[in-house]
């Protein structure tokens, strides 16, 4: 599964799918917009979602538009329809591309899972939607790929007081009611801050939702120390955002 790295990001060496479908993806930085990925894909009309960190979760192509922002509100979606493309926009919070095959036919999906989408297990939530989708099949039949992608990593990570306990909550969840202790870190400036792992907690919740270990991938990038990535916390308004995408053509 190979990719190259471009000046706009990581993009992916476009692969076949069932039912002669090709899978177009990739984790853009902040120099690639929505307008070049269109005029780079021309066969995939692109959808993104108007993103407010919450656990739903759409079937694309859906006509669920919300008047004011002209999207449709959603933090993950997924499709089996050929010439439609995901798009999922962040600036520190982790996206996810998942792919694969169920009943013969190819599926992508695409997730931005901050640290509120964690604790509401997005993630799974998204596994589990496209299970629903085929009630017929057992989830250890669908060949499902994750590539999680360029997102804050733990040593930047720092959450207060008012978050921690959450996320250890979260966290004590997907490990089957114990919390690793080295998913989360004490700040040694006195603050009583604390630095957390949000990625093994993610990773946690996909297989509990029924994907493999051995099929979960990630790009080791942490956005806010690498400034060719968009990083709210380095950044703040300023940061732009970093374009992760999945298509079928």
């Amino acid at each position: 599964m190979m990719f190259k790295l471009t000046d706009a990001g990581y993009a992916f060496n476009q692969e076949p799918l069932a039912g002669g479908t090709e899978l177009t993806r990739g984790f853009g930085n902040r120099a690639l917009s929505l307008a070049q990925l269109q005029s780079l894909t021309p066969s995939i009309r692109w959808t993104e979602l108007k993103q407010t960190h919450s656990d739903i979760v759409i079937q694309q192509p859906s006509n669920n538009i919300d008047a004011e922002s002209g999207f449709v509100i959603g933090d993950a979606h997924f499709t089996f329809e050929r010439g439609h493309g995901l798009v999922i926009k962040t600036a520190d919070c982790i996206p996810l591309l998942i792919s694969g095959t169920a009943h013969g036919r190819a599926v992508i999906g695409a997730v931005h899972a901050g640290w509120r989408g964690v604790v509401s297990n997005i993630s799974g939530k998204t596994i589990h939607a496209l299970q629903a989708a085929f009630p017929e099949i057992s989830p250890s039949h669908m060949d499902l790929t994750v590539w999680i992608g360029p997102h804050i990593r733990q040593k930047n990570f720092e959450v207060g007081s008012d978050v921690a306990p959450i996320l250890r909550t979260c966290a004590a969840q997907a490990y089957d009611g114990k919390f690793p202790e080295e998913l989360e870190t004490l700040c040694t400036d006195g603050s009583g801050k604390s630095l957390f792992d949000l990625e093994k907690i993610v990773r946690r919740q996909l297989i509990q939702a029924g994907i493999q270990e051995s099929s979960i991938h990630t790009l080791d990038i942490d956005t806010k120390a690498d400034h060719a990535w968009a990083s709210y916390r380095r950044d703040g308004a300023n940061a732009g955002r970093n374009l992760s995408f999945i298509g079928l053509s």
